[in-house]
């Protein structure tokens, strides 16, 4: 088997591995968000799962969409029909509270509140000024 087909993961692994460990039933789906081409290699679509694992601490796993040869990187519609995939398949596995966030920052203030402790106050920070140093509000 391929290096590539081993690391191919499906929205049901995805799932599985996202709520094997949660410890509630809260479970933050954040944004599409893309990382910025550094000139060298093509920019990158990710979206973050939240959930807190058994002892309520805040975890995240960030979901890497990869695009098929031939593809286009940039095709937003298909990166969006792979989330609501996964947030369709969340669904399946009762009891659940999906909050489906369209903001960054929005979805790591709810972390946030939902499981307080110094790593996610360190990353809600990290992204308000990541976002500040790029002219958007917080």
């Amino acid at each position: 088997m391929s290096a590539l087909k081993q690391n191919e993961r499906t929205v049901a692994d995805i799932v599985a591995f996202t709520l094997s460990d949660a410890g509630d039933p809260h479970v933050v789906v954040g944004p599409l968000c893309n990382q910025r081409s550094d000139g060298t290699s093509a920019r990158r679509w990710y979206f973050c799962i939240s959930t807190c694992d058994q002892d309520k601490c805040f975890r995240t796993d960030s979901v890497t969409l990869a695009t098929a040869p031939g593809i286009d990187p940039d095709d937003i519609a298909a990166m969006e029909r792979t989330r609501a995939a996964l947030i369709k398949q969340l669904a399946a596995y009762p009891p659940r509270v999906i909050h489906d966030v369209d903001d960054e920052i929005a979805a790591v203030r709810l972390c946030e509140a939902l499981w307080p402790g110094e790593r996610i106050t360190a990353l809600r920070q990290a992204v308000e000024a990541e976002y500040q140093e790029r002219g958007r509000t917080a």
